[in-house]
């Protein structure tokens, strides 16, 4: 009995049956294999140096963290939301014409003479006063004037991603993420349903800032001061998000250009916006409304100031020390002197007056020039 011939799988050839395409793919096998690495002389695993990052790469690194920690703590401004602003709001929207037109000449104006009504104006001073406590407050802790009149108040809807926590989504407080989403497209997510509903969120930004400054008069504050600062400011969110859209608007050319030689007069600028607004934002409108309150944060101004200091803070050697640059940490360690005991002779005396010995030790430290933080109450004379 002849049975059949037993069929070689590896082929004739050494090929394994596979034919004249085996040997094309053995190049293609030998790419796709991962790279062998050599070991080490000592016949260890191989290591691989990895470098030390740069004096500039920690800075960059350390004001990247910085912005963020400080954009999530400037979640209550109300450069985005004026509702932010709480009882520490005093609206002017109904205020005489005739003290309008003395504040807006830059004169000292009284509450009394802005709020005629009887109790209008209770409730006035007891706006006045929140305000007032809340900016003092900014000034003691932060040495910034953060007291604004608010010419217009613009109201618009935007989309924003719904995923919790997600920059921009509904519980996001961070302006700086607001703005971002802003300024980005309003293109539907990857995958999204473009059917359903989409999650948006309306804000209610101030549109013109021009710096005021209130004082009050007479015993239990019964009265106040308004005088406006002579500038004027488009709120930089509000101006973001309009050229973040392909708005054609130079904010610096339209604030000069509200004050002119006949006096102040804001029109023009709330009509531009109100028109660009119109035209790229989505449920655009701008109300003329007169609030004032603290519309800037110490923690966006903070913000700013580190983006420009980017380009040069690599060369600050505290800046490099915070960083964790240990050569900067190494230049900065210089001891504190030991607190003075007793009366020190008069020809080794230092600073102007009788100082006491918390006083005289700052002093001592600051003498040799090295760069130093003194950290003090609020309200308290430091040195």
């Amino acid at each position: 009995m002849t049975l059949p011939a037993r069929r070689d799988d590896t082929g004739s050839d050494g090929s394994g049956g596979r034919g004249p395409d085996a040997s094309t793919s053995a190049p293609a096998a030998e790419a796709a294999r991962p790279p062998q690495v050599p070991p080490s002389p000592d016949g260890g695993p191989h290591l691989t140096e990895v470098p030390r990052p740069t004096p500039a790469q920690r800075v960059d690194a350390a004001l990247d963290r910085w912005r963020s920690a400080l954009a999530a703590r400037a979640g209550d401004s109300a450069l985005l939301d004026v509702d932010r602003l709480g009882d520490a709001r005093l609206d002017l929207s109904t205020a005489h014409p005739s003290g309008i037109a003395q504040l807006f000449a830059g004169r000292e104006t009284r509450l009394s003479n802005l709020v005629r009504d009887g109790a209008a104006l209770v409730a006035a001073r007891r706006s006045a006063r929140a305000v007032v406590a809340r900016a003092d407050d900014h000034a003691q802790r932060y040495g910034l004037a953060s007291a604004f009149l608010a010419i217009g108040v613009a109201t618009w809807t935007e989309p924003v991603d719904p995923a919790p926590g997600h920059p921009g989504g509904p519980d996001d407080a961070d302006d700086v993420a607001a703005l971002a989403s802003a300024t980005r497209p309003t293109a539907a997510p990857s995958g999204a349903d473009v059917d359903g509903p989409a999650a948006t969120r309306t804000l209610r930004a101030p549109v013109l800032l021009r710096p005021v400054a209130i004082r009050p008069r007479g015993r239990g504050e019964s009265d106040f001061d308004l005088t406006l600062e002579p500038s004027l400011e488009v709120n930089p969110l509000l101006a973001t998000a309009l050229r973040g859209r392909g708005a054609l608007l130079d904010p610096q050319a339209l604030a000069r250009g509200a004050f002119a030689e006949s006096g102040f007069d804001p029109r023009a600028a709330l009509d531009r916006l109100r028109s660009l607004g119109g035209a790229v934002l989505e449920d655009f409108t701008l109300d003329d409304r007169l609030l004032v309150g603290t519309f800037v944060h110490p923690e966006q101004v903070l913000v700013g100031d580190l983006e420009a200091l980017r380009g040069a803070a690599g060369g600050h050697e505290v800046l490099r020390a915070l960083a964790d640059d240990p050569e900067a940490r190494a230049a900065l360690a210089h001891p504190l002197p030991e607190p003075l005991r007793g009366d020190r002779p008069l020809e080794q005396e230092r600073g102007v007056g009788d100082l006491d010995p918390a006083q005289v030790r700052v002093l001592d430290a600051l003498a040799p020039g090295h760069p130093r933080h003194l950290d003090a109450p609020p309200g308290r004379d430091g040195a």
